[in-house]
């Protein structure tokens, strides 16, 4: 419908979003590779881990690890997610047409990333407290991000604001 644009800004936002879906990929890929070999190799792990920390980790502590590993695994995988939704917009955007149905559910789905990204708070919340009582620290503060919350709201107003867009340029092109 519209014509493409060759715009440099857009270009270096897509190259920058590539790259930090590379990022995400490699890292929800190595932190799920982690797992297993802090699981065959865990008692030298936890004894560089008490080396280093200067307190007696107890064995439990490697399950502490997996859960983390696992806690940054998805949220890696979210933001690759995320970053996937906002290129396509961005492409939509240098082809010139980026008031689509599409992109209003690119939208709610990056709001949906979002909410789970901070929704991911609470359990590595729980762990980071799990992980402060058994190397016996007392500073167990867990918070989420209240930015992340606003984010997912202006990204479902966005959403909206775009399907409606996208509806009312279907109806205008269907009354001429």
């Amino acid at each position: 419908m519209g014509k493409s644009v060759r715009d440099p800004l857009l270009g270096t936002v897509r190259a920058a979003l590539s790259v930090g879906m590379i990022f995400g990929i490699v890292l929800s890929v190595a932190t799920i590779a982690t797992i297993p070999l802090a699981l065959v190799w865990r008692t030298r792990l936890l004894a560089e881990i008490a080396r280093r920390g200067a307190f007696a980790v107890p064995p439990e502590f490697i399950w502490v690890i997996c859960g983390i590993c696992v806690m940054i695994a998805i949220a890696a995988a979210f933001g690759f997610l995320f970053l996937r939704e906002l290129r396509r917009i961005i492409d939509t955007v240098a082809e010139g047409d980026p008031f689509i149905p599409d992109n209003a559910l690119r939208l709610q789905r990056m709001g949906w990333l979002t909410v789970a990204i901070q929704l991911i708070a609470i359990p590595a919340g729980g762990l980071a407290a799990w992980a402060a009582y058994l190397a016996h620290v007392h500073d167990n503060s867990v918070s989420f991000s209240l930015g992340g919350i606003f984010l997912a709201l202006i990204l479902f107003v966005l959403a909206r604001v775009f399907r409606k867009g996208a509806d009312m340029r279907a109806e205008l092109e269907g009354t001429v």
